[in-house]
């Protein structure tokens, strides 16, 4: 006995492109904030941050992109080993990205931490000669007393 199917393949289709747009926003998601992530570390000049998340962040990033690109052209296609190797890849890449997840958010909490320990150090070496006399001044002042 032969079963039509309720959901035509035309609508499979356009749900998996439209599935795999997201991907490839996810995607340019990651790499744009990797890339963000570098150039406030070298605007702050943080030498310690090697950069090894972020280099993996883009790697999975453009990965994500390869991955999407297989769904996008087997749905469009309809050809059936490329969605099996579309499905492989994305299951692969879904544990790879919650690893991801977790080590940038745990990165973003330390950068922030640097961030605002190098703007109070800048903030306090920001001074004029007038202060610093003050200062000295108003020190002796107390040491005196």
């Amino acid at each position: 006995m032969y079963i039509t199917p309720i959901i035509g393949k035309e609508c499979l289709r356009v749900t998996l492109l439209m599935l795999n747009g997201f991907c490839f926003l996810i995607a340019i998601g990651f790499i744009s904030s990797s890339i963000a992530n570098i150039n406030i570390m070298k605007q702050y000049g943080d030498d310690s941050s090697n950069g090894v998340v972020d280099a993996v962040t883009i790697t999975i990033g453009l990965l994500t992109l390869v991955v999407a690109g297989f769904g996008s052209i087997g749905a469009y296609k309809g050809n059936v080993e490329t969605l099996h190797m579309y499905v492989v890849l994305l299951i692969i890449m879904g544990g790879l990205e919650i690893v991801i997840l977790f080590s940038t958010a745990d990165e973003h909490n330390t950068n922030e931490l640097r961030i605002s320990q190098f703007m109070s150090q800048n903030y306090f070496l920001n001074t004029t000669d007038m202060d610093v006399v003050a200062h000295a001044k108003f020190w002796d002042e107390v040491q005196s007393k």
